[in-house]
């Protein structure tokens, strides 16, 4: 039996630089989602997990009533921006550490 018709194709993975800037924007629609485009999975879950939980206190106390006389306002919402804004800033960092990393 020959041994060369065993051997099966080398399958090449190709690794693309990614846009910083558009891993930022993507972080802006939603926090976590620039990180899913780096390939960060986890820490994008993390981020979309943080902001749901905050989006669900802001709104969940809202309807309920918790959150009278503007106080969701001037706390949870700054928080969700504030989460959002640090979101956008890993994304772009990490998107520029990771086009390093391709470089050598």
């Amino acid at each position: 039996m020959d041994n060369e018709t065993n051997v099966k194709p080398m399958r090449v993975i190709v690794e693309s630089p990614k846009n910083p800037w558009i891993a930022a924007l993507l972080s802006v629609i939603i926090a976590g989602l620039g990180q899913f485009y780096i390939g960060k999975g986890w820490t994008g879950w993390t981020g979309v997990v943080y902001i749901g939980i905050w989006a669900f206190l802001f709104i969940g106390g809202f309807i309920l009533g918790l959150l009278t006389a503007g106080i969701g306002f001037l706390v949870i919402l700054p928080l969700i921006v504030v989460l959002n804004v640090i979101s956008c800033w890993h994304a772009f960092f990490q998107a520029r550490k990771y086009n390093k990393s391709l470089m050598g």
